[in-house]
């Protein structure tokens, strides 16, 4: 089971990604969570009297089965879609509930494997301006306009990236490390690669909100005796990442170089307005697949900038609310383990940041979330002591 196990989590989370078009699957989510769904599976019939079942997991299960059948009923195909952003999130929300210590150990070095390769490729590829993997031929055209180049690592859209990164460095801020100096040499890879993603909205979050908290925790729950390497540490490798913001290649996407309030935030601010282009009350009560491209051109924009609106705009103005407030539920019952202030930390980034960018409303989000909420749930990285 270890070996299956290993397996699935390798597959579910590197194939998951540019790596797996690389490698030319054609169906690439069947073939990355293909192993995954076998140790489900099994896990479910051989040790289902050992699980305790997550209500709200079920319940989002239910609404998965009713929102599939619903969608059917009116010729939409929602099978491939709720599957990856509910079924197999859920059934895995169920199973890593009994993760033994080695699956653990296994899951959260692989995503701090996976975190390091993520921002590392992302650093690479803005020093070289160029990217590892192919990218759309609309994607290479955006960034083509922009007059700069906005690193891509192995997600499909910058946005992605940053979005994942982001997170991610919420998980590492209020986490217990015991190497304390591997904690900070991963915040600040993390948001080395934010400005290589370019992704403004992340800088914005990470700078305000997580770095004043990380840094803050950190200088507390250090012993009085380290505080001050610690703090020296700290402050030259501030200086040292001002540097490369602003005298290198890093720095040179649009946080650094245009103003704040440009076109690019405008659409985030227009999309608000994606009620007044409705054809269809049809299409505002139950939503279409087709809706996202369509408010898009409307908008006359690059994407709707907006993960919730999304929501509203695949799932309806039924569905969507008690979706998002379902997934709300069973990450603020989940991030019980932390501290309030903690828990708030987490959501805020993750909700917040998700509500500048489709991002929210990708199933791939939400599978990464569990990657990572289950790799700092264990001890010894479960809080700060």
């Amino acid at each position: 089971m270890y070996l299956l196990f290993f397996i699935a989590i390798l597959f579910a989370i590197f194939l998951n990604t540019n790596i797996g078009r690389a490698m030319g699957f054609t169906n690439q989510t069947a073939v990355a969570f293909l192993p995954m769904m076998v140790y489900l599976v099994i896990i479910l019939f051989t040790q289902k009297i050992r699980i305790r079942y997550n209500k709200i997991a079920i319940y989002l299960l239910i609404l998965a089965v009713v929102i599939i059948l619903l969608k059917w009923s009116i010729g939409q195909n929602y099978i491939v879609t709720i599957g990856q952003l509910l079924v197999v999130p859920m059934l895995m929300f169920i199973c890593f509930n009994h993760l033994t210590r080695q699956q653990s150990s296994t899951l959260r070095c692989l995503m701090i494997l996976f975190f390091i390769l993520l921002c590392v490729l992302a650093i690479v590829e803005k020093v070289f301006n160029y990217h590892f993997f192919p990218v759309t031929v609309k994607t290479e055209e955006y960034v083509l306009s922009l007059g700069y180049f906005r690193s891509q690592s192995l997600f499909d859209h910058p946005l992605r990236g940053a979005y994942f990164v982001a997170v991610f460095m919420s998980f590492v801020s209020v986490a217990y490390f015991k190497q304390r100096f591997f904690q900070v040499f991963l915040f600040l890879l993390g948001y080395i690669a934010l400005f290589c993603f370019d992704g403004r909205g992340a800088i914005l979050v990470v700078t305000f909100i997580l770095l004043p908290y990380f840094l803050l925790k950190l200088y507390k729950t250090v012993e009085k005796k380290r505080r001050i390497i610690i703090s020296l540490v700290i402050i030259c490798m501030l200086f040292g990442l001002v540097y490369l913001i602003t005298s290198t290649s890093i720095g040179s996407g649009r946080f650094m170089t245009q103003r704040l309030m440009d076109n690019s935030a405008q659409t985030r601010l227009d999309v608000f307005n994606f009620y007044k282009y409705y054809n269809k009350q049809h299409d505002l009560i139950w939503g279409d697949p087709d809706n996202v491209i369509y408010m898009t051109e409307k908008l006359g924009a690059g994407g709707v900038e907006n993960g919730i609106i999304v929501f509203i705009l695949q799932y309806g103005i039924i569905f969507a609310p008690i979706l998002l407030l379902l997934l709300f539920m069973l990450q603020y019952q989940g991030l019980s383990l932390y501290t309030k202030v903690d828990k708030s930390i987490l959501l805020i980034v993750f909700f917040g940041l998700g509500s500048m960018n489709p991002t929210l409303a990708a199933p791939v989000s939400w599978t990464f979330w569990i990657f990572t909420y289950y790799a700092f749930k264990s001890h010894p990285l479960q809080r700060s002591p």
